[in-house]
């Protein structure tokens, strides 16, 4: 075989043009391997300019085509290395771990291209339909997980009924990503055995519940800089309800309500990272704490232990029954929305007496003022009282009483001014 040095691609077949001194004379794999390699350097500086719009589209969708030919190439070569043991002489464990180590791939890299090439052996007719071309890497993925649920829960299947299956799903690599795929593959049954699919579904989505309630976790890493790291892995439901959740207080209205106006950035079509990390933040302070569980009749309960002074206005940090520190402007805004118990300690801080919480507004007097004023009290706010805290005229701590006309509406992004300023601009 010999090598122009040069590829015309055309409907996903790559033919090395001979031209030159070079002759290949090994296994036919080995000499297209490196043919083709030789030709794509020979063209890494061929000018573009003369490609039209529709060779540029072709060319591109061709190349696709061919990454996923060299991939099923590849899979076949990764299932011939475990017969011939290549990794046998490094020591590594299998012809994965010998490939990541060898080329310098990431080992999930290569461990992934070692079970799809496992995949691929398990389903012939994905492999082929892959080497033409017709199947991309992850399709192919989508398409043998949708198979192998297929042969472990509906093996009541005759031979012609899998092989309608089979054509169904590769003929879906011709309209739908592997996303869709993936969710096409879970209604499979309906094409092959309609009076069963409901029940397969049913029990299939029945097991990936169990899996992912089986698979949740939750994980805090304290950065060192005043901030965690939470990282989580939920169930579909679960990561849908805490989504909804999320959009609903990054939304424009609310966070402008919580940020003041002109907080939200409305070129970007979905709220940022930034906004959705704030909306977690106040779902876990709004959270109803009558909502958590008890321990000795006592809820799951963060305790802030603040001097008077600085409810009153002092500059002194509050202590978290956590460990954690907060800065007093924190507390007091907390304090707003809070239960408060009188403490008296003695020298070492010991508790001597306790009080009860009888400090909240109550809800009647909370409807009746939502009655009279319906916003944000601060003179350029119109959020609705329905979204704002209930705030002391005057402080609690200072003497002020819990009534209805104590009571005065602000929005979150007021309330924090209020206790970062010590001033309140009122109608």
């Amino acid at each position: 075989m010999q090598s122009r040095g040069w590829v015309s691609v055309v409907g996903g077949i790559v033919a090395v043009m001979a031209a030159t001194t070079t002759t290949l004379v090994g296994h036919p794999v080995t000499d297209t391997v490196t043919g083709c390699r030789a030709a794509v350097a020979d063209v890494r500086d061929a000018p573009l300019w003369t490609l039209g719009v529709q060779e540029t589209r072709d060319a591109l969708a061709d190349l696709v085509a061919l990454e996923a030919q060299l991939t099923e190439l590849k899979g076949r070569l990764i299932v011939h290395g475990r017969e011939v043991a290549i990794e046998a002489e490094s020591g590594a464990r299998t012809p994965g771990h010998w490939l990541a180590h060898a080329t310098r791939q990431t080992r999930p890299v290569a461990l992934a291209a070692q079970h799809l090439a496992r995949s691929l052996e398990s389903h012939p007719e994905v492999a082929a339909a892959m080497a033409r071309g017709q199947v991309l890497a992850d399709q192919a993925r989508a398409i043998c997980e949708a198979l192998d649920a297929l042969d472990e829960r509906a093996d009541w299947l005759d031979p012609d009924q899998r092989a309608r299956a089979v054509a169904q799903l590769i003929g879906y690599a011709g309209e739908f990503d592997a996303k869709q795929i993936r969710v096409l593959g879970r209604r499979i049954l309906e094409v092959v055995d309609p009076a069963a699919a409901d029940v397969h579904e049913a029990r299939l989505l029945a097991e990936e519940e169990r899996r992912a309630e089986q698979q949740s976790s939750l994980h805090l890493y304290d950065r060192g800089d005043s901030t965690h790291e939470v990282r989580a892995r939920v169930s579909d439901l679960h990561a849908a309800l805490l989504r909804t959740m999320l959009h609903g207080l990054a939304s424009p209205r609310h966070v402008n309500a919580e940020h003041g106006a002109g907080g939200y950035d409305r070129r970007a079509d979905k709220p940022t990272a930034h906004r959705l990390g704030l909306a977690f933040c106040e779902l876990l302070e709004r959270y109803p704490t009558d909502r958590l569980p008890t321990n000795d009749g006592v809820t799951a309960t963060i305790v802030v232990t603040i001097r008077l002074a600085t409810l009153e206005g002092g500059d002194q940090a509050a202590a978290l029954s956590t460990g954690e520190r907060i800065s007093p402007g924190q507390a007091r805004r907390l304090a707003c929305e809070a239960h408060l118990i009188p403490a008296v300690l003695g020298g070492e801080s010991e508790v001597l007496d306790l009080g009860r919480a009888r400090r909240l507004h109550t809800r009647a007097m909370r409807l009746a003022r939502l009655v009279e004023q319906p916003t944000c009290e601060h003179p350029t706010c119109d959020v609705p009282a329905t979204a704002c805290h209930a705030h002391h005229r005057e402080a609690w701590a200072r003497g002020g009483t819990t009534a209805k006309h104590t009571l005065e509406w602000l929005c979150p992004h007021h309330h924090r001014q209020t206790h970062t300023t010590d001033t309140v601009r009122r109608t």
